[in-house]
C-alpha cells in the first residue's frame, strides 16, 4: 500500500473532514479507491488538498487513478463501437441508406414542382376572369398579372392587394361568392448559433452587501465587485479571491463553505477546490501585491 494513503488511514475520516472540510462520503471514496461519481477535477482537487494539509506524496494514488479513468474509457469506447457494428438495418436511420436519400429527393423535387405549378397559375382552366363585379377575380388578378424580381417584392405586392381587398373578400362571402385561396409565400427560417459547451461552476454567495476582489491567475486580470448577489466563477480556472468581510458562503458541488467573521478573507480556488490562506501566501500569489 502507498504510504501517503496508509498514512491517511491512520489519520481518520473524521480527523480529515475536521481539518480539510471535504464531506465524509468523497474522502471514504478516496481512501477505498472507489471513487464514486466524483469528476476527475473533484479527486484532483481533494488528493492535492490532503497532500498539502499532511505531507505527505499521493502521486501514486493519482497515477493509478488515471490509468483507471483511461481503462474504462476504452472499455466503453469498445462497446459503443460493437454497438454500431450490430445495428439491424432495419434499425438504420434513413441518413444510412442511400437509396432512401435518393427517393426522399425525388419527393421534395416533386412538391418544388408542383408548388411553382400552382403559383404560376399555368392551369388556364383553373383561372377565373377579371370583372368588374368579381373583386375576388380582380384582386388574383393584380397579383399574378408580373412576376417579382424578387422575394420581397413578391411579399410587398401581395400584401398591398390583399390588404384593402379584405372588406370586399368578407362581403363577397357573405353574399355566397367563392373566395380564392392565394399561395403562401415561405420564410427562410432563421439560423441559431450552437450552444456553447456546459461550463463547471463554484458560487460566492453574499449575505450582506460584500466587496470582493477577483484574480484570474492563469491570465493575471483582476476585478472587483460590491454586490449582494451570488457570484459564478469558472471551477476550471484558479483564483485568487480577497473579501472585506467574512459573512458568505462558497458552494463548489458537493462542498459548501461557510465564514461568519469581520475579518478580511482571503480565498484560493485551485484544483477545482477553495480554501482559505493567509496573507503571507496570498502576497507571495500575488506578485507581492496585498490586492
Amino acid at each position: 500500500m502507498n504510504e501517503g494513503l496508509a498514512r491517511l488511514k491512520e489519520i481518520g475520516v473524521q480527523k480529515i473532514y475536521e481539518d480539510t472540510h471535504i464531506s465524509r462520503q468523497n474522502i471514504e471514496a478516496i481512501l477505498d479507491e472507489t471513487y464514486g461519481e466524483m469528476l476527475p477535477v473533484q479527486v484532483g482537487g481533494f488528493i492535492s488538498i490532503m497532500e498539502r494539509e499532511y505531507s505527505v506524496d499521493l502521486t501514486a494514488l493519482k497515477e493509478k487513478y488515471d490509468e483507471d479513468i483511461k481503462d474504462l474509457s476504452v472499455k466503453i469506447s469498445v462497446k459503443v463501437r460493437s454497438s454500431d457494428m450490430e445495428t439491424p438495418r432495419s434499425e438504420r436511420r434513413v441518413e444510412d441508406d442511400p437509396k432512401s436519400w435518393k427517393w426522399l429527393i425525388v419527393a421534395l423535387l416533386a412538391v418544388v414542382v408542383i408548388i411553382v405549378f400552382v403559383m404560376t397559375g399555368e392551369d388556364e382552366n383553373e383561372q377565373l376572369l377579371p370583372s368588374d363585379d368579381n373583386p375576388v377575380a380582380t384582386m388574383q388578378e393584380g397579383v399574378q398579372g408580373s412576376v417579382p424580381e424578387s422575394t420581397e417584392e413578391t411579399v410587398g405586392k401581395m400584401s398591398e392587394e390583399v390588404i384593402p381587398a379584405t372588406s370586399e373578400v368578407n362581403a363577397s362571402e357573405a353574399a355566397g361568392t367563392a373566395s380564392v385561396a392565394l399561395p403562401e409565400v415561405s420564410q427562410v427560417p432563421e439560423v441559431l448559433e450552437e450552444a456553447a459547451t456546459p461550463t463547471t461552476y463554484f458560487t460566492i454567495v453574499p449575505k450582506t452587501k460584500l466587496w470582493m476582489g477577483i484574480i484570474d491567475i492563469t491570465t493575471k486580470k483582476r476585478k472587483v465587485r460590491i454586490t449582494e448577489n451570488r457570484v459564478d466563477l469558472n471551477a476550471s480556472k484558479p483564483w485568487l479571491l480577497v473579501f472585506g468581510h467574512g459573512h458568505f458562503d462558497i458552494e463548489n458541488g458537493e462542498e459548501h463553505l461557510k465564514f461568519k467573521r469581520q475579518t478580511k478573507i482571503r480565498i484560493l480556488f485551485e484544483d477545482g477546490m477553495a480554501y482559505e490562506i493567509d496573507k503571507a501566501e496570498y502576497k507571495a500569489r500575488n506578485e507581492g501585491k496585498n490586492w
